[in-house]
């Protein structure tokens, strides 16, 4: 999912109607911001662009009297950038601002300190399942996470964390849906969209941990893995898709292979399905 920022200018085709703007902004994953009207602004930067345009064209001619004036306008150009930049920042100190079609009280002032705190309710409102991510999480939880002892995890009750109980919902819920087989990759791609915004790491590592619980299977074409069998130590390396439930993986790599940066390289064999 992509958030985005708008800013829109008196040139909007909508300015000055604030509900027809605000309703448009309603369940986006976007920060809108309604600049001031300031005629000035729109002037120089139509007039910077003009001209920065007619610089490139004409640029490197053997005529020194063009040249020269290129130069000027070039010159004249970065003090109209000044300007514009000036302008705007002013404008932000106070450009009323909304997240899903409510405007947002952050008062006026200093534009860093107040997109900081917009940015920060555009990503609880776009991704609000994100806080039960509470820390980073890399190739090396997802490791850790395989490698626990089998004899203090497996089959035991230990409590799942909200984002581990989240997961293995979505997984029963699918199986109801989609049947018994579910790919990782899918999963991964799920868990990183809209309302939920997760890492994949994020979402292997749970997936491990739910492997390592007994709560899923991981199987490798027709045959169920045993825990040793999927670590670093084992016949298969935990290729990012690895955290996931005990899945299946048609064409697996081996140990040998590094993990790739990001696991969606190589997600899309393993599959995960619920113990019967």
């Amino acid at each position: 999912t992509v958030v985005a920022v708008y800013l829109i200018s008196p040139d909007h085709p909508n300015y000055g109607s604030d509900i027809i703007l605000s309703n448009r902004n309603m369940g986006g994953a976007e920060l809108m911001a309604i600049l001031p009207a300031q005629g000035l602004l729109g002037d120089l930067i139509r007039t910077y662009l003009k001209t920065d345009k007619y610089i490139k064209q004409n640029t490197g001619g053997e005529d020194e009297g063009l040249q020269e004036i290129l130069r000027i306008r070039g010159l004249q150009n970065s003090q109209r950038r000044s300007e514009i930049t000036s302008l705007t920042s002013d404008l932000l100190r106070k450009a009323p601002l909304f997240v899903s079609g409510n405007r947002l009280e952050v008062g006026e002032g200093d534009p860093q300190n107040r997109f900081s705190k917009a940015y920060q309710e555009l990503i609880r409102s776009a991704f609000p399942s994100l806080r039960m991510v509470r820390k980073a999480y890399n190739e090396g939880t997802l490791l850790k996470a395989l490698q626990d002892q089998d004899d203090i995890l497996e089959g035991s009750d230990l409590e799942l964390s909200e984002a581990e109980q989240e997961l293995f919902n979505e997984i029963r819920r699918r199986k109801k849906l989609e049947g018994d087989r579910l790919m990782v990759s899918d999963l991964v791609t799920r868990f990183e969209q809209r309302g939920y915004g997760w890492p994949a790491w994020a979402t292997l590592t749970f997936l491990a941990r739910l492997f390592k619980l007994g709560k899923l299977e991981l199987w490798q074409q027709s045959t169920p893995l045993a825990g040793h069998e999927v670590g670093p130590e084992g016949s298969l390396s935990i290729p990012l898709s690895a955290g996931a439930d005990r899945h299946s993986t048609e064409g697996a790599e081996r140990k040998d292979r590094q993990l790739p940066a990001h696991p969606s390289d190589r997600i899309h064999p393993w599959v995960a399905r619920c113990p019967r």
